[in-house]
């Protein structure tokens, strides 16, 4: 990425490893970004390894054909997938586009109890690994190490 930006690690205002830079790091990066345009940047960019790829609008999106529809399929959440008009795959199948009004069930949790089996049931996380308990609440626990 440094090298289609055209900086070197001596340009950067610190070791990106650290927490504490990267304020400075956005700072230096958006300020280049903004030199050229996205187009500019695409083709820097095009077929290159590094960590850049251009945020496309939503007309952008539809224009090229994709598929609108969250990333994932919920299977066992209150928010169970919707389909409708030709679209017509069962909640565990996909997600369809939905309508308004539909595709949420709300059994809701009340503090303290469910969320931690909840929490391990849907994500595999475990108290004092990804979360603690904070002041009552579970909170998520900070362990990035970039």
């Amino acid at each position: 990425m440094l090298r289609g930006l055209e900086l070197s690690p001596a340009d950067l205002p610190g070791n990106r490893d650290d927490k504490a830079t990267w304020p400075a790091l956005r700072t230096v990066f958006t300020a280049r970004f903004k030199t050229r345009t996205r187009a500019a940047w695409e083709a820097i960019f095009d077929g290159t390894d590094a960590c850049c790829t251009p945020v496309l609008t939503q007309a952008e999106l539809q224009q090229e054909g994709f598929e609108l529809r969250p990333a994932v399929t919920l299977w066992s959440t209150p928010a169970y997938a919707v389909a409708e008009g030709d679209d017509q795959r069962s909640a565990v199948t996909g997600q369809g586009p939905g309508w308004a009004g539909s595709g949420w069930v709300d059994k809701g949790l009340r503090p303290g109890e469910g969320g931690e089996a909840t929490l391990t049931q849907w994500t595999g996380w475990r108290r004092d690994r990804q979360y603690e308990e904070v002041d009552g609440v579970l909170a998520w626990k900070d362990v990035a190490k970039l």
